[in-house]
């Protein structure tokens, strides 16, 4: 049965989300849930594991092996630098997965030349 979507009052609040992502056979359903609540989100929003956790109401071990996978498969990076001893905060960066050289799928780029 086919679906018909409606109007609905909150049509221009949200998140763009290419297909091939939601569908993206590599990822769990909680890899994909977590990349689409990412992705709700505007850039510069305060994200941690622990926020996340809490949000969602599970584990931080949850919420890790879920931003593991979406590292994996090149949908997310994280930077983090030590100052003084300390770790910094950490910056988390989205990024195409098709931007990235599978190891299995390499570039067409010649190296020799």
């Amino acid at each position: 049965m086919p679906l018909i979507r409606g109007h609905h009052a909150f049509d221009d609040q949200f998140a763009q989300i290419p297909n091939a992502w939601l569908r993206d056979s590599r990822l769990s359903l909680k890899a994909i849930g977590l990349l689409g609540q990412i992705m709700t989100h505007s850039p510069g929003w305060n994200m941690s594991i622990n926020s996340l956790a809490s949000r969602n109401n599970v584990g931080r071990d949850q919420i890790r092996t879920a931003i593991l996978e979406l590292e994996k498969c090149g949908y997310l990076t994280r930077q983090q630098s030590r100052e003084d001893g300390r770790f910094s905060e950490t910056i988390w960066r989205t990024s195409d997965p098709s931007e990235i050289p599978l190891s299995d799928n390499p570039t067409s780029v010649n190296p020799t030349t």
